[in-house]
This record gives structure tokens, C-alpha cells and sequence, in this order.
């Protein structure tokens, strides 16, 4: 059975995610966003 790695990367305005196996081959990777409630926190992280 072949192992797989998934990472993931929450951040203030959206997630990434990637899965990839133990030599680094990348098999699928996507990203989303979704709304920051405080928009001046996120003014200042762009």
C-alpha cells in the first residue's frame, strides 16, 4: 500500500491543502477563501 502525505495551511482569509506521496510527487492541491468577520485585522494582513 503506497503512503500518502496531506498537508494543510489555514491563514486569516483562506486554506490551502496538497496531498502528495514520500518522493514528493504532488497528486492534487486546491485552495479556498472564506470571509474575514474582522475586517480590520485583515486589512492589515494583506
Amino acid at each position: 500500500m503506497d503512503k500518502y502525505l496531506i498537508g494543510i495551511d489555514v491563514g486569516t482569509t483562506g486554506a490551502k491543502a496538497m496531498i502528495l506521496n514520500k518522493e514528493g510527487k504532488i497528486y492534487g492541491k486546491g485552495y479556498g477563501e472564506y470571509p474575514c468577520k474582522n475586517t480590520e485585522f485583515a486589512k492589515l494582513n494583506k
